[in-house]
Formats: structure tokens, C-alpha cells, sequence
């Protein structure tokens, strides 16, 4: 059974005990935002949220509001340099990036090349800008490096009474956080209202819609450790569906299909041995929004496309279409609204459902009480490193090695990335860190157990 409540906006810390014991109790609840939300991108990042820049009843605006997922309160709201929706959201170590976007009005939109990227240490701002101007993008980090791909680089047309005319690009810009410097490539085709999914080194971009209002079955696949891209197809054509990997298996879910109609089939693609499955939702539909917390991966909302238009249509799902890959299983929750143009993410033990048609100012919240301490044990990847404090050379051993591989990362104070590489045997690895200015530097070492972060001096 759901409950729904209406929390207070910042925490009250006498009412810390029964907010924790209401979530250990409930599933669900409800969260009222600080702005409406619609057509905008969420990302986590240290047991937040950020809800980034959007559309409103009132017109566009620049405002990211900010939720602490440890606390249960909403933090602030920050703002970034430009109002605008359909931006690309994605977070790497210390960074929040809000890239590209639609600006000015619906009936003569400015296709924006603005990043605006936001330091959680100094609490500053800054901007870059992509080689092109766009909206409704993919962004993904893989590997150490940012990717923001695809999208519409304009568009006309008043979206009711006459159709909606759309140029996509195929570029890809690719930051590179260790080196700070940019540089191009190009997906197989132009398109928007991909599927984008990244683990570790991979990065999917599947399905879309090109600028002739058809939809494609082509799906690019990057590989950030050999700068590589690759193609392979999906069973069927089909644009704004919702892509997760997990444990090595891309999820590419719903969209919509070439005959206006929405899909309930889950096209499943091991990324090892490049083979297919499938699996179907509860529901067809697309423009779900999707998350990965733990073992599982949830599908939440969505609708029916117009191609025409370029428009959703009502009404719009409230259904939430969970994959457990421990159980090996699918099963439904339903969500208090149902939505279209929302975002979703997860923070700590909580997926969030915000915002969008249907419920502009509001954010759902699940909260598994029983996932903070798996994870917790997941995350415990024992290494060691030596000699510490280092000046030249240094060797990173893991406790009880598995032969599985790790990734190793070392970032500086700022969270800016310094280094990365694999540990191929997952056992040990040699590393030189002359190159490095001196003091104190975090190394992170992750895989498919989890994640665990150590300090390292350099002198």
C-alpha cells in the first residue's frame, strides 16, 4: 500500500526520527518543488539531486533546484546562465553539467551551445561551449570522458496547427575531464529522442527520430577505453524509448515505433557476447524515464508521441515497470500522477519521479529502506596503496582480488579527474604519479562489486 504525503520543504531536525521512521514504513512519497518542472534533465550527484533548467506555465526559466536526499529537504536553488528546457544533464566527480538547450520561445527557439557547469566544492560556476548549438541531446560520462550527443539544431513550426519542421545533428562532443580540452564525432546518423546508457568504458545511443519525422533502428555504441564507436540494430525502428545497462545487459525499452504507435517491448543486448533478448512492459509507451539502483531498474511514466506535431498526447502513463536482475523478474508500481516530459533519477536509496505534464511542481519519491546497507557492503573493495605518501611510482593492490576488472581513477580536491585506467586481473596495478602536483589526491577504484574511495599524498 502507498502513502502519499506532503513534507515540509526544509527539515525541521526535531522531526528527523519520524521522517526516517515514515520512510522505513512507506514507499512512496510526495515532495511539492520549489519550480515547476517540464522538458529538463535530473542528475545525482553526492546524495543529491539536481532538477535542472525548464519549462513552465510562466515561459522558461534558469533554475536548478537542489534536493538532499541524506536529509530529505530541499537545499537550494541554483541558476544557470540561460533560461531554457530540453537541456542535457550528467555529473562526474565534483561537477554538474546542464548542456545545450531550447531558448527564447516556443515560436522562435534559439538552439543554445552553452555548458554550464557547477563546482560542488566552491560552490561556483562556469561555462563552456559545444561546437554546435542544440537541444534535447544525450549526454553520458564514460571512461573519463563527457559525451553530448545527437539532438534537434532547429526547429520551426507551431506544434498544433502546423507541423513541426526539425533539423538533427549527428555531432558528439566529447570532453575530456583529465585533459579539460574537446574534441568531435559523429554518431551514424543524425537524430533525436535517443535512448542514451552508459557502464563503465560503454556508452549506448540507441533508436531516434531523424529530421524527416521517421524513426531508426540504429543503435552507436562507444567505447571510451579504445575511443572506438561501433553500430548494431535493434529488432525494430523506434525513437524515444529509455536505455539502463546493468550487469553487462543493455535494457532498451517502449519508444515510439514508424507507425505512430508505442511499443511495450524491452530489447535486451548482451554487451559481452552481443546477442539478443527481449522482455515486454506492462504497458506500451515512450518517453519513459528510467533509473538503475542496486540490481534494479525502473521505467517510470511516459506516453503517446505525435510525429506530426511533435507532441505528446494524454493521457499520460502512471505506470512504473521494475527489472530485478537478482529475481530475475518484472513487476509494477503505479505512480500518484501520471507524466510525460518528466526526469527521474536516484540518489542513496530513492528513485525520484519529477516534474512534467501531468504534475509540474511535484516529485515522487520511492525509498527502499532495505538498499543502503546492500549497498553499503557492496561498496567495500578493499586495496591498499603503497608507498603513501608517494613522489614517482606506486602500486594499488586489492584485498582478496577477483579477477574481475576494476577501474582506477584519481582525482584532485577539486574533482577534477587526473588519471584513469583499468586493472585488467582486478589484483594489482602499477601506477606513476610524478606527473601530479603535489598534495592531497583521491583514488577511486570501481567495478561490478561497487565502489571505494581512498586518500593518496603526493609529494
Amino acid at each position: 500500500m502507498k502513502l502519499f504525503t506532503n513534507p515540509q520543504k526544509w527539515l525541521v531536525c526535531g522531526l528527523l526520527t519520524c521522517a526516517c521512521l515514515t520512510a522505513a514504513i512507506s514507499q512512496w512519497t510526495v515532495e511539492q518543488m520549489p519550480n515547476q518542472h517540464g522538458q529538463f534533465s535530473a542528475v545525482s550527484l553526492g546524495g543529491r539531486v539536481f532538477f535542472g533548467p525548464a519549462s513552465s506555465f510562466s515561459g522558461f526559466h534558469s533554475h536548478v533546484d537542489v534536493y538532499n536526499a541524506e536529509y530529505g529537504a530541499w537545499e537550494q536553488t541554483l541558476e544557470v546562465s540561460t533560461p531554457r528546457c530540453n537541456a542535457a544533464g550528467v555529473a562526474t566527480e565534483g561537477r554538474v553539467y546542464f548542456a545545450g538547450g531550447l531558448s527564447n520561445s516556443w515560436l522562435s527557439p534559439v538552439m543554445l551551445d552553452v555548458v554550464d557547469i557547477y563546482d560542488t566544492l566552491s560552490g561556483e560556476w562556469t561555462t563552456e561551449s559545444l561546437s554546435e548549438g542544440r537541444s534535447e541531446l544525450s549526454a553520458v560520462h564514460a571512461g573519463g570522458k563527457l559525451l553530448f550527443a545527437g539532438g534537434i539544431s532547429n526547429l520551426t513550426g507551431d506544434f498544433v496547427s502546423t507541423p513541426t519542421i526539425i533539423t538533427t545533428s549527428s555531432v558528439v562532443d566529447i570532453y575530456d575531464l583529465a585533459t579539460g580540452e574537446w574534441s568531435t564525432a559523429n554518431l551514424s546518423r543524425p537524430r533525436v529522442g535517443m535512448a542514451a546508457a552508459v557502464a563503465g568504458n560503454i556508452a549506448v545511443f540507441a533508436g531516434g527520430q531523424t529530421a524527416s519525422g521517421t524513426v531508426t533502428d540504429t543503435m552507436d555504441i562507444y567505447d571510451a577505453a579504445t575511443g572506438l564507436w561501433s553500430v548494431t540494430t535493434l529488432s525494430e525502428a523506434k525513437g524515444w524509448c529509455s536505455a539502463e545497462i546493468l550487469n553487462g545487459k543493455a535494457f532498451i525499452a517502449g519508444g515510439v515505433t514508424g507507425d505512430f504507435e508505442v511499443t511495450d517491448k524491452v530489447e535486451i543486448l548482451d554487451l559481452e557476447t552481443m546477442t539478443w533478448e527481449s522482455a515486454q512492459l506492462s504497458e506500451a509507451r515512450g518517453g519513459m524515464r528510467s533509473a538503475v539502483m542496486g540490481e534494479r531498474i525502473f521505467f517510470a511514466a511516459g506516453g503517446k508521441y505525435d510525429l506530426t506535431h511533435y507532441i505528446w498526447t494524454s493521457p499520460f502513463s502512471a505506470m512504473v515497470d521494475i527489472y530485478d536482475a537478482a529475481a530475475q523478474e518484472w513487476t509494477t508500481d503505479e505512480l500518484q500522477n501520471g507524466r510525460i516530459n518528466h526526469a527521474a533519477a536516484v540518489a542513496r536509496n530513492q528513485f525520484f519521479v519529477a516534474g512534467g505534464a501531468g504534475s509540474f511542481d511535484e516529485v515522487e519519491i520511492f525509498t527502499d529502506p532495505t538498499f543502503s546497507a546492500a549497498r553499503e557492503r557492496s561498496e567495500d573493495i578493499g586495496f591498499s596503496i603503497f608507498p603513501n605518501p608517494a613522489s614517482g611510482q606506486l602500486r594499488l593492490e586489492v584485498q582478496n582480488g577477483n579477477n574481475h576488472a576494476l577501474t582506477v581513477q584519481i582525482f584532485d580536491l577539486n574533482g577534477k579527474l587526473l588519471k584513469a585506467v583499468e586493472m585488467p586481473n582486478g589484483n594489482w596495478l602499477s601506477m606513476n604519479v610524478a606527473d601530479m602536483n603535489a598534495g592531497i589526491h583521491i583514488v577511486k577504484i570501481s567495478g561490478e562489486q561497487g565502489t571505494t574511495t581512498k586518500k593518496l599524498v603526493k609529494q
